[in-house]
């Protein structure tokens, strides 16, 4: 397979994922002076039926260079290859339905324009909600490897650890990402009640008119005393719900407080997540810089 990376400064890690030999190939791009983006191809090289375009899709540009390097790669080599896609962060995940009048359903949208190239599959870590690879047509999710190294990381640094979900949202994700760290293995012994699972369910309460949180509720059968708690979620933007959590849990005892989090955005800067969160693990999914506060995996 020769893959067509669009972004330089992102380097595909695993190439086992996509289960067969990896080369690359190269390519010019370039924005015009009215700021229309476009692409050229080097050389022609050997005759392959298999193609992989990569690219980090942070804004509108970046879609429109996926589009156009497909209708290149075509063009050079023939209707009939097959062309796969690696997305680690899909946009407008969030916008999963329209949720006020007036507004569009713009993963519906975004959806529509990448099913026009015909993926025969496409690779992604995390996406936000369910209706992503139900409106994405061949789309597969891969595992977020990256939470074994964050629990290495989090045992020899914090001790052991007790699973957070943001809100019930988040729960059918968490669950499924327990068990992929084998969860069960934390031996922290807490006095659940009857019928609680093994993961801590915050209530978030957010007015749907303008998306600010009004209140974060905490069961109250949970001993909190000097324990590290681990915040799971696949989006960290300006960090309002994560940082409410934090002060919560911190206020019910907690020790400790990390997040991890596929694709971290980080859109408010770190100021206020330092003050209630000790660690922040994510990966090279959106960005690349990391601080003493966050750590990023490649993908």
């Amino acid at each position: 397979m020769l893959v067509l990376n669009l972004d330089s400064n992102f380097k595909l890690e695993q190439y086992k994922t996509f289960g067969m030999p990896i080369d690359n190939l190269n390519a010019e791009l370039f924005n015009f002076s009215a700021g229309e983006v476009h692409i050229k191809l080097q050389k022609r090289v050997t005759e392959t039926m298999n193609f992989l375009i990569s690219n980090r899709i942070n804004n509108s540009d970046n879609l429109i260079q996926i589009l156009l390097a497909a209708d290149a790669l075509r063009r050079t080599y023939g209707n009939d290859i097959k062309l796969h896609g690696f997305f680690p962060y899909l946009p407008y995940g969030r916008q999963d339905r329209p949720m006020i009048e007036g507004e569009p359903f713009s993963l519906k949208v975004i959806a529509n324009i990448i099913n026009t190239v015909n993926f025969k599959k496409i690779f992604t870590l995390d996406p936000h909600s369910d209706v992503t690879p139900a409106l994405i047509d061949n789309l597969e999710i891969f595992r977020p490897n990256y939470l074994l190294q964050a629990k290495e990381d989090i045992l020899k640094k914090f001790g052991d650890f007790v699973l957070v979900a943001p809100d019930g949202g988040a729960l059918k994700k968490i669950y499924k990402q327990a068990k992929f760290i084998d969860y069960k293995n934390s031996q922290v012994e807490i006095p659940f009640s009857v019928n609680v699972p093994p993961v801590v369910i915050a209530n978030k309460v957010r007015n749907v008119a303008d998306g600010k949180i009004i209140a974060t509720i905490l069961p109250q059968e949970v001993d909190y005393q000097n324990k590290t708690f681990w915040i799971m979620d696949d989006i960290l933007d300006g960090g309002r719900t994560f940082i409410e959590l934090a002060k919560e849990l911190r206020a019910k005892g907690a020790k400790k407080v990390v997040l991890s989090v596929s694709h971290a955005i980080v859109s408010h800067g770190e100021e206020e997540l330092r003050k209630c969160i000790d660690k922040i693990y994510t990966t090279n999914s959106i960005k690349d810089d990391e601080s003493e506060l966050i750590r990023r995996f490649k993908i």
